[in-house]
């Protein structure tokens, strides 16, 4: 059960790190690349975690921020494509880093009872984050598209992960 909840909390943590840096990329790319904009899409994550902290109660509600969070980071990922240098997919990419943060902060809660040592889950939630951030900066000077690609494929690992552990709470 331990490495089970390792994996599980690494696999999530290296999601919201590919996750920031394609809403990064995302929000920078639609609005003419204004290095304020990742402090703004910071700001907005900061903001979604802490609601997700505070707000988010219930497995229910926490997989149905995450499964929002999914729609709204492939959306935004998406609208960088098909209408760059737009308005639309600026505000789509920022509410994407806010739920995204809701997730993230909802996950830590609802996990660290199962953990009951926080730092152990923040260790390794964090060490999940960095991996993830530093894969999705070398995908992205790389391989734009095989950013989405790690980024669609750990999304629906979490969501997996997040399924199976509702149901086994049954």
């Amino acid at each position: 059960m331990t490495g089970e909840r390792a994996a599980e909390t690494l696999v999530t943590g290296a999601w919201l790190g590919l996750a920031q840096v394609a809403l990064a990329f995302s929000v920078m790319a639609s609005a003419g690349a204004a290095a304020i904009l990742f402090f703004v899409l910071s700001a907005f994550w900061i903001a979604g975690s802490t609601s997700g902290v505070l707000g988010a109660r219930g497995p229910r509600i926490t997989t149905g921020v995450l499964v929002t969070a999914l729609v709204l980071v492939a959306l935004g990922r998406w609208m960088l494509a098909a209408m760059p240098l737009s308005g639309a997919a600026l505000a789509v990419g920022l509410v994407a880093a806010f739920v995204t943060g809701a997730y993230a902060g909802a996950f830590l809660r609802d996990r660290s009872r199962a953990w009951g040592e926080v730092r152990a889950l923040l260790f390794h939630e964090n060490t999940g984050f960095v991996a993830g951030y530093a894969l999705g900066a070398g995908l992205l000077l790389s391989n734009a598209l095989a950013l989405d690609i790690a980024l669609l494929v750990a999304g629906l690992a979490v969501l997996a992960w997040r399924c199976a552990s509702m149901a086994s709470r049954r």
